[in-house]
């Protein structure tokens, strides 16, 4: 008897463990990191941004939660010692997300400017603007954005609000909700339960015939 009812308070213990975590990743399940490139075919680097050029890109994010954009400059092997742009994101309202000054010194060829900034929930499907511009300029900067050479899309890219047939490249990174976990303990606690019950079953077998 005593047997029985520390077996009986062991699997009850094992219930309520699992029922816990079962309700902690239903209330708060795993957030997993989700990455798009704007562009899918082949890239090229624009010319260099000169003194008065005011890049603008329209695009809809393809993730929810949206969180950062890397957008990758070239500087054609030039260490720009002097200059700085400014970098900027806006939503359809024309509020600002992210906004930096960034030194030109600190952009390598060939790699990717990281705009990190606060989560936008259910920013899928909606529209954003980055800008990108000179907030000191002096001769001999080497900056360029890379593109792909077609229109992506409804994505527009504009410099000084002139439409161009090509699109900027970046990625957007967002979160996503990650549910396997809950579906595991879900299937681990249906067994569980499915094996206390046919072993209740074959005891009571047992002790009938005994």
């Amino acid at each position: 008897m005593k047997t029985y009812n520390l077996r009986l308070k062991k699997t009850t213990v094992v219930y309520l463990v699992l029922l816990v975590f079962l309700i902690i990743f239903f209330v708060f399940p795993l957030n997993n990191r989700v990455g798009v490139s704007s562009v899918d075919g082949t890239l090229y680097p624009s010319q260099v941004i000169t003194k008065d050029e005011k890049i603008s890109q329209e695009f809809y994010a393809n993730v929810d939660n949206l969180n950062e954009i890397d957008i990758k400059f070239s500087t054609y092997n030039v260490v720009n010692k002097d200059g700085s742009i400014l970098v900027k994101l806006t939503d359809d309202k024309e509020n600002v997300l992210f906004s930096k000054e960034v030194s030109l010194y600190e952009l390598k060829d060939n790699e990717s400017f990281v705009m990190k900034f606060e989560k936008i929930k259910h920013s899928k499907n909606k529209k954003y603007t980055i800008n990108i511009e000179y907030t000191d300029y002096h001769k001999g900067n080497s900056l360029a954005y890379w593109y792909e050479n077609k229109l992506t899309g409804d994505n527009l890219l504009k410099v000084n609000n002139r439409e161009i047939e090509r699109s900027l490249y970046f990625e957007e990174y967002g979160t996503k909700k990650n549910y396997y976990l809950l579906f595991y303990l879900a299937f681990a606690f249906v067994i569980n339960m499915i094996v206390s019950v046919v072993n209740k079953e074959e005891k009571w077998k047992r002790k009938i015939l005994s």
